[in-house]
């Protein structure tokens, strides 16, 4: 019997734009994949330049995410409980995580760090575009974090408010399978350098598997050989450069 194809076309929700306080809420219980996502890859750098574009309300690009839930529920409408895609969802969930996510997740995760006082804001003085309390125009004001005071509930309450309210754009998919997936994944990053082994790692074959088994296996190796043998998937690339000699 072949399998319903309508059940195994990538389709998600329309788009919406929703504040950051409610995306983490909604969509706390996510994680990326390893073969979908590389490692978070933001210094301390990066994060100070995103609060800032923040708090200029600057922030720009869609968080794109596979709702678990409802794919287990397309995916046994089609009948295909017995598909790597089911086992993989079924899995994902039973580790509690209810989102994939797709891109976005340097950001989503900065954002939860941020709001649950995790992040450590570095000290001066910051400006932060919001709607004057009169009219309809918006104005730019500034506010100083100083040492000692640098988390976000020690934020002055109308900042705090103003990055609660902040929207962020949300893709969800409802409907798709490890191959959508890998799919989707490649073509959000046609317009990033990704380096070779960033590219292999998510296609849909056992190949990406058998280097990421390698890696964890010999990620004491990796460790001597480099600073950081995780960040652009440097380990992985060198042990696919070895089984290639």
């Amino acid at each position: 019997m072949q399998p319903n194809k309508n059940f195994l076309v990538p389709l998600k929700e329309d788009m919406t734009l929703i504040d950051y306080a409610y995306v983490l809420q909604k969509f706390s219980a996510f994680n990326a994949p390893r073969q979908f996502q590389r490692p978070i890859a933001w210094k301390a750098e990066d994060r100070k330049k995103f609060f800032h574009s923040l708090l200029m309300d600057r922030v720009e690009g869609t968080y794109v995410l596979v709702d678990v839930s409802e794919c287990i529920d397309a995916l046994e409408a089609a009948g295909e409980c017995d598909s790597d895609s089911y086992k993989f969802f079924k899995k994902f969930l039973n580790e509690g995580y209810r989102y994939v996510i797709l891109d976005g997740n340097n950001r989503m995760c900065f954002m939860k760090s941020l709001f649950d006082d995790t992040y450590t804001i570095p000290e001066g003085k910051y400006e932060f575009v919001a709607k004057a309390k009169k009219g309809n125009h918006h104005c730019v004001s500034s506010f100083t974090v100083r040492k000692g005071k640098q988390k976000f509930s020690d934020l002055p309450e109308r900042v705090q408010k103003v990055l609660q309210q902040r929207r962020a754009a949300i893709a969800v998919y409802t409907q798709i399978t490890l191959e959508g997936m890998s799919e989707v994944f490649q073509n959000l990053n046609s317009g990033v350098p990704l380096n070779g082994q960033e590219l292999r790692n998510a296609y849909s074959t056992l190949w990406p598997e058998y280097v990421r088994n390698i890696a964890d296996d010999g990620c004491a190796l990796l460790a001597k050989l480099f600073k950081d043998h995780r960040s652009r998937l440097r380990g992985e690339e060198w042990i696919v450069d070895c089984l290639d000699m």
